[in-house]
C-alpha cells in the first residue's frame, strides 16, 4: 500500500512458485532488462523516480521520492534485492526530513523471517514481501510473485515500512485480479483499484498515484 501515514506451506508454497515462474515467463518478454518509470503522486505534492533490473537470479530496484506532508518536505532513497522467486530478501530505506536522516535496513530468508540490525524483527510464514508505505512499486512485487489468473485472490502477509513513521510492522493485505491489467488491492480498512502495464508496474493507483513516464 503506498498512502501517506501509512500462508500455508505444503501445496500452497508450490503453487506460488510455480505462479511466480509463469508470470516470470511471460513478463521476462515485455519486460526490459532495465525498466523505469516516474509517478507523480496525486494527493499531495510529490513524486518519486524507480528503476526495476531484473535478470534470471532476481530482481534490483531502485528509487527515490520527493514529497511533501503536512508542509514538510522529505526525500526518501530505497533500494530492494528480489530473489529468483520474486521474495524480497533485502530492504533499504533512507528517509530526510526535519528530524533528520532516518534508514532502515531490513533482511529476509525467504520464509517469513525478516530481520533488523541481525536481531529478529518479524516472522511469519508469508511475511515474503515488503510494502514501502511512500511507493506504489511494491505493489508489483505481490503481483509479479503470486502471478495470479483473471477472477484469482490471495491474501498475504507483508513487513510493511511505515512512512513517515519509518516503523516496521507486519501486516494483512489481498490483491485481486479483476482484469488483463487490472487488480483490486485491500488492506485493514483500504481499498484501492490498481492498473498496470503488461510488465506488472502500476500505471495508476487509485486517486494516490499515476505515471508520467515509463520505458
Amino acid at each position: 500500500r503506498a498512502s501517506l501515514g501509512s500462508g500455508a506451506r505444503g501445496h500452497r508454497g508450490a503453487r506460488t512458485g510455480r505462479a511466480f515462474r509463469t508470470i516470470r515467463a511471460v513478463t521476462d518478454r515485455r519486460f526490459q532488462e532495465t525498466a523505469r518509470i516516474v509517478w507523480q503522486r496525486r494527493d499531495s505534492p510529490g513524486a518519486e523516480w524507480c528503476e526495476v533490473d531484473r535478470s534470471g537470479t532476481g530482481t534490483r530496484i531502485s528509487g527515490v521520492a520527493v514529497v511533501a506532508i503536512e508542509a514538510v518536505p522529505y526525500r526518501v532513497d530505497y533500494s530492494l534485492e528480489l530473489d529468483g522467486e520474486g521474495r524480497t530478501r533485502l530492504a533499504r530505506v533512507s528517509s530526510a526530513g526535519t528530524e533528520g536522516t532516518r534508514v532502515i535496513a531490513l533482511t529476509a530468508d525467504g520464509s517469513g523471517t525478516w530481520r533488523r540490525e541481525g536481531e529478529a524483527l518479524l516472522v511469519g510464514p508469508d511475511l515474503l514481501d515488503v510494502d514501502l508505505g511512500f511507493s506504489p512499486v511494491t505493489n508489483s512485487l505481490p503481483i509479479w510473485r503470486l502471478g495470479l489468473a483473471v477472477g484469482e485472490r490471495r491474501e498475504i502477509g507483508v513487513a510493511w515500512v511505515l512512512f513517515p513513521e519509518m516503523e516496521v510492522v507486519s501486516g494483512r493485505q489481498s490483491y485481486e485480479r479483476v482484469g488483463e491489467l487490472t487488480y483490486v488491492y485491500r488492506s485493514e480498512g483500504f481499498e484501492a483499484r490498481l492498473r498496470t502495464y503488461s510488465d506488472g508496474l502500476v500505471e495508476r493507483y487509485a486517486d494516490l498515484f499515476q505515471a508520467v513516464a515509463h520505458e
